[in-house]
């Protein structure tokens, strides 16, 4: 009986991580959500950016081209075809 209550202490202990193990994985968890946060934000920014870009570039006036100017006068100097 003896052997049966320290074989089920030490599967309920080896079940849970050193205490530096859990502070560790924490501030693991903790980084990777931040990065995972700043990426979203990034994209987010990025997105936004590129939407007002493209509605600006919808709404600018541009002019209309200029019409081709007429073409030069026939001057004929005298001679005959």
């Amino acid at each position: 009986m003896a052997a049966a209550s320290s074989t089920a202490s030490k599967a309920k202990i080896s079940t849970l991580p050193p205490k530096r193990g859990r502070i560790k994985a924490q501030i693991f968890e903790s980084l990777v959500n931040s990065a995972a946060l700043a990426a979203f934000m990034a994209e987010e920014i990025l997105c936004r950016l590129i939407r007002d870009l493209v509605t600006s570039a919808r709404t600018v006036d541009v002019p209309p081209p200029s019409p081709a100017p007429p073409p030069p006068p026939l001057i004929f100097h005298g001679g005959s075809f």
